[in-house]
């Protein structure tokens, strides 16, 4: 896989928060393992984030065009990307699709979620699907963390968040569990909201990697978004609401399995969850996150371009 040119074209920016860009460093992490060049189309180049040397160069991308000179595979993680782009030929054409509900045609199409090997992408038109758990893209040190004891609770809504969700769910948790500390990750805080959650005593962890924060939980509260997913592969319990339509599939595979999700914030709701279950929390068993379904992915993105390039007229840099 050597000098591999990969393109990762990824959503990002306040208003769609960092779940698409967190995901895929993960899987450059992987290529970059294997010697492939890693670089990144931002739809908002100002992430807020340091970006990790597995990204080889950044760009700012419009969400209308897809790249395909001087490109051996294309990542696209972006719901905004018109299907009909997608189409496989040269480069290989990998489409992260987390619902299901936008046939498409791509070279691979990755749902790396839980539930993602029950979806239904009969019409869909794929070289190769690759989907639920053994495919997640979750970091190596989440799931280091599952034989880890915390104690805490983690309030986290994702990056959209500036303390707003935040604030009113520490709030009652504060009410209900009075002693037990409280943890709130955000990548930016408004300064109302941080002086309040200062004045319920939490720590407040502004821009710092979430496995920091989830080392000390035991319960992750928050969003059912890719941080819910994080949450099961270091084995805490998720007590989690949906804030957008796309984490309404997770907030049902939760429900279907016993453990408390709601269709949305609901602060007091959430907190008498966490009461009930603080005791003795139990993480969903989801065995296949064994944290190298990245590397799985990057194997399959290697072999797709191999075989893309073992076609007359084609070249290699795999």
């Amino acid at each position: 896989m050597s000098g591999l040119r990969v393109t990762h074209l990824v959503d990002s920016g306040p208003q769609v928060g960092l779940g698409h860009l967190r995901r895929q460093l993960v899987l450059a992490e992987a290529l970059t393992a294997r010697g492939a060049i890693c670089r990144f189309g931002l739809s908002d180049p100002e992430v807020g984030i340091e970006l990790p040397a597995c990204v080889a160069a950044t760009f700012a991308w419009d969400c209308r065009e897809l790249p395909r000179e001087g490109v051996d595979a294309l990542v696209v993680d972006s719901y905004r990307v018109d299907p009909t782009l997608m189409e496989p030929g040269r480069p290989v054409v990998v489409a992260m699709d987390d619902l299901a509900e936008r046939p498409l045609a791509a070279d691979l199409v990755v749902n790396h979620n839980a539930y993602g090997d029950l979806c239904d992408y009969s019409a869909y038109r794929a070289g190769r699907l690759l989907t639920g758990p053994r495919f997640a893209m979750v970091g190596a040190a989440f799931r280091a963390l599952r034989e880890r004891p915390a104690a805490g609770l983690l309030v986290n809504f994702g990056a959209t968040d500036d303390g707003r969700l935040a604030l009113p769910l520490a709030a009652a948790l504060r009410s209900c569990l009075p002693q037990v500390p409280i943890l709130v990750a955000l990548m930016r805080v408004a300064p109302e909201q941080r002086a309040a959650l200062e004045a319920l005593g939490a720590d407040i962890r502004v821009a710092r990697p979430l496995e920091e924060a989830m080392a000390e939980a035991r319960v992750f509260v928050g969003a059912a978004g890719v941080s819910l997913l994080e949450a099961l592969a270091a084995g805490r319990m998720p007590v989690v609401c949906a804030i957008a339509d796309n984490q309404r599939i997770n907030v049902e595979f939760l429900r279907k399995r016993g453990l408390p999700a709601f269709p949305q914030s609901d602060p007091q709701a959430m907190a008498q969850a966490v009461l009930e279950c603080y005791p003795s929390p139990v993480a969903v068993a989801v065995p296949e996150l064994d944290g190298l379904g990245a590397e799985r992915v990057a194997e399959a993105i290697g072999a797709a371009v191999q075989e893309r390039c073992a076609m007359p007229g084609e070249s290699s840099h795999a």
